[in-house]
């Protein structure tokens, strides 16, 4: 199986996962074949790209989310009654938030009972609607590096819970300024910079979080280098788990497609994260994150500087953007870290 971007798919090209709609109803069963009507469809429900089974990629092992995307689209699907139909009504949205809390507590114990996972971002983002499937991927993602960072269960939870919840506070934000189609004046950027003590205010007041958990919704926008808010804290000042939600947080926002901009590619939102490492983010946490959450994962379909198109058969733990690939057109095997004739070598896109 291999990924390819939606415009690529082509009528008559076989599904290698089933595909989920976000209700959680199966739109396409695994093996079934693509249509140009469904190929359409499918790009207009927000779909941005397809695991196909071909000739191509019949001997390569595909590296599945650790995470499916019926669960994520439950979590998402979740999250937004909680919020949507509780606003107003504390006391519900507590409860709700307990659900959501058990939900991730059986993802987590999923994640501890494997030897591996694996975070397939492509996959991740094969689904682009930003609102509540952000907090998903970025729960997910926190969830990631946490594991690599051999946490345990407990502080698992405290992340996936605060990462699930983190832009809580944006329901008392104007949507005239979260939709706004282009930049925030200075003075729409204050109150938006104001929805993550809005979100600490709201969970603080249920007693069902732990502390840990609301300080990490509080913290998520705050900086290494101490210029991010609400109070400009620096380096370890800052919980942990808020510059783990901050990495994630930034890095499916630059992915997303917005009112006032389209997402940027995997590739340039890794280097956003590697460039501002020691200042917007912790360096131990960047180096973690670029050698264990792969951005072109097995099974990729990816195009070279040098104009040669190939699959992502392996992936190097040293540097994300360096895997091995199989160049299709020759049949063989290219490793980008290793490979004299290919250090000026990189990767432009994905196809």
């Amino acid at each position: 199986m291999r990924y390819l971007t939606i415009d690529l798919v082509q009528e008559g090209m076989r599904v290698g996962k089933t595909i989920f709609n976000e209700q959680g109803v199966v739109l396409l069963n695994a093996n079934a074949v693509l249509t140009r009507a469904t190929i359409d469809r499918l790009e207009f429900l927000g779909y941005k790209g397809l695991i196909i089974e071909d000739e191509i990629s019949e001997d390569i092992e595909y590296n599945e989310n650790f995470v499916s995307n019926e669960v994520k689209f439950s979590l998402a699907r979740k999250l937004n009654n909680a919020i949507l139909v509780n606003t107003d009504n504390k006391e519900n949205l507590y409860k709700e938030i307990d659900n959501l809390k058990l939900l991730i507590s059986d993802l987590i114990n999923e994640m501890l009972s494997k030897r591996e996972i694996n975070l397939n971002l492509l996959e991740l983002k094969m689904f682009d609607n930003y609102t509540y499937f952000h907090s998903v991927n970025v729960a997910i993602i926190s969830l990631a590096i946490a594991y690599h960072l051999k946490m345990n269960k407990a502080d698992m939870l405290t992340i996936g819970t605060a990462a699930l919840l983190h832009d809580i506070g944006k329901i008392y934000i104007g949507t005239e300024i979260l939709n706004k189609p282009g930049s925030l004046t200075e003075e729409e950027f204050e109150i938006m910079k104001t929805h993550s003590k809005k979100g600490y205010d709201i969970l603080s007041n249920g007693n069902n979080l732990s502390v840990k958990t609301t300080v990490s919704v509080l913290s998520h926008h705050e900086h290494y280098d101490g210029s991010g808010y609400p109070n400009g804290l620096t380096g370890e000042n800052i919980i942990l788990s808020g510059r783990i939600i901050c990495i994630a947080d930034v890095y499916d926002a630059l992915t997303s497609d917005r009112p006032y901009r389209k997402g940027c590619s995997v590739l340039e939102a890794t280097e956003y994260i590697m460039a501002n490492s020691g200042s917007l983010f912790d360096p131990e946490l960047v180096a973690l994150f670029i050698s264990k959450v792969n951005p072109y994962p097995v099974g990729s379909s990816v195009r070279l500087s040098n104009g040669e198109i190939g699959i992502v058969v392996n992936n190097s733990e040293k540097l994300c953007l360096r895997p091995t690939i199989k160049i299709i057109e020759e049949n063989r095997i290219v490793d980008l870290f290793n490979d004299k004739d290919y250090l000026s070598i990189v990767i432009t896109g994905l196809v």
